[in-house]
């Protein structure tokens, strides 16, 4: 079995590497992120270098109201942040103030 693969053509994985390939001049090929434990990849506008705005959006979370955090660190992402998606990275999105309410009781 020959250790030599065409360019682009994945050789194998390793840990969080799985389903993450590069290219040729090292472009991410099924780039994806989690987001409240739901998939997004490429195909959804994830890319390489993201900012909170863009991660909150992928779950519908308006950024100004939105508390994102990287989980594997637990590091705040505020809404203009960027932050580079070299492997998988998991994220939450929450909304920091839910406005509502229908009907006072007397």
């Amino acid at each position: 079995m020959s250790n030599t693969a065409a360019v682009g053509e994945k050789v194998g994985t390793r840990g969080h590497d799985k389903g993450h390939q590069e290219g040729a001049g090292g472009e991410h090929k099924n780039l994806h992120v989690f987001v409240n434990n739901r998939k997004f990849g490429e195909e959804d506008g994830v890319r390489s270098v993201m900012t909170g705005r863009q991660v909150a959006a992928l779950v519908g979370v308006p950024a100004e109201n939105a508390e994102i955090t990287r989980e594997r660190d637990g590091k705040q992402i505020t809404a203009d942040e960027t932050v580079n998606l070299e492997h998988t990275e998991h994220f939450q999105v929450i909304r920091a103030r839910v406005d509502g309410g229908c009907c006072h009781v007397a």
